[in-house]
């Protein structure tokens, strides 16, 4: 949910209802009118509308590559004289060029900025960060020291007349505006689905690495927290784990409730649905009374789920500590 609202941060905007194939435009000739407000509070409408104009835009990449917009006039290889395997692969090999093409060649680099930073020990940056000592930043100056870096700017630049600026790179203007608003469209609800099919198949390899992608567009809409949180999924999982731990830890990341393949959900949310039938289980018993005659009736049902949870984390191939 948090992703699809930096992906909403970015490519949504209630005025531009009027500019065809944007987000809203497409929200309102759909009738897609229960994806309104935060996307917290409409998170799978938001997420049905973004896989709507997906599955239209791959429609259209892949009419374009076979060379018509009309299917009627694209010539498509004989399918009953290929076994299934043929025609999956043919179909795989158009897909992995799109992909290839229109995803990973002439991608913008939206962690430029970052590397930058990490690169260059003469940044601007990195003189504000270099004088730490015991979590508060000392004046380069003086003996002067602050507890924010906003602090030692105003102090330095005030005092001692410091003024640090790094020319920035002038971005050339696209021409074609449209046709990149589609492809950073394409490319982020691509991100989404592949992270969310993942969670429906428990694929936690694959969700893991989803975190280095999801990273940048959490910089880039101010989520701190979860870039940090993103950042922390991917130290553990790349060598600060002992190998069984680590295998735990991306194994482990999924529960399914309703048996089935790709019924999985992610453990967080399992956790938010317990809490919110607590909740639910709680209201209004606010009086000694009250609490005391629905306890066990409230322990009794919470017990029942706890047991069904901890059958199913002890049927899997790999136990939890």
């Amino acid at each position: 949910m948090n992703f699809l609202e930096a992906i909403y941060k970015l490519t949504y905007n209630t005025g531009m209802a009027g500019d065809p194939c944007t987000v809203h435009y497409y929200r309102n000739l759909l009738g897609h009118r229960s994806a309104k407000g935060p996307v917290k509070n409409a998170y799978r409408a938001y997420k049905m509308l973004y896989y709507t104009i997906l599955d239209a835009i791959c429609v259209i990449l892949f009419m374009d590559k076979l060379g018509s917009a009309d299917i009627s006039d694209v010539t498509l290889p004989d399918f009953s004289q290929m076994t299934p395997n043929d025609s999956i692969q043919w179909l795989n090999s158009i897909c992995q060029e799109l992909v290839r093409k229109y995803f990973f060649e002439n991608a913008e680099d939206i962690v430029e900025e970052i590397r930058n930073v990490l690169e260059n020990p003469q940044h601007e940056e990195n003189y504000w960060t270099s004088s730490i000592e015991n979590g508060r930043f000392k004046c380069h100056h003086c003996e002067k020291d602050y507890k924010r870096v906003s602090s030692l700017k105003a102090h330095e630049s005030g005092m001692h007349g410091v003024s640090l600026s790094n020319p920035k790179k002038k971005k050339e203007p696209s021409s074609d505006e449209l046709q990149d608003y589609i492809l950073m469209l394409f490319k982020l609800t691509m991100l989404l689905r592949n992270f969310d099919s993942g969670v429906d198949m428990g694929d936690g390899g694959r969700c893991i690495r989803s975190a280095k992608y999801e990273l940048p567009i959490y910089h880039k809409t101010n989520k701190i927290k979860y870039t940090i949180c993103s950042i922390h999924t991917t130290a553990l999982s790349s060598g600060l784990l002992n190998p069984d731990q680590e295998e735990r830890f991306i194994a482990n990341r999924f529960v399914n409730i309703q048996g089935g393949k790709n019924n999985n959900i992610a453990l967080d949310e399992y956790i938010e649905m317990l809490n919110r039938d607590t909740k639910a289980s709680c209201t209004g018993h606010k009086t000694k009374d009250s609490i005391l005659k629905h306890a066990k009736e409230y322990l009794q049902n919470n017990l029942k789920r706890l047991v069904n949870w901890v059958k199913r984390i002890s049927s899997s191939s790999i136990l939890c500590n």
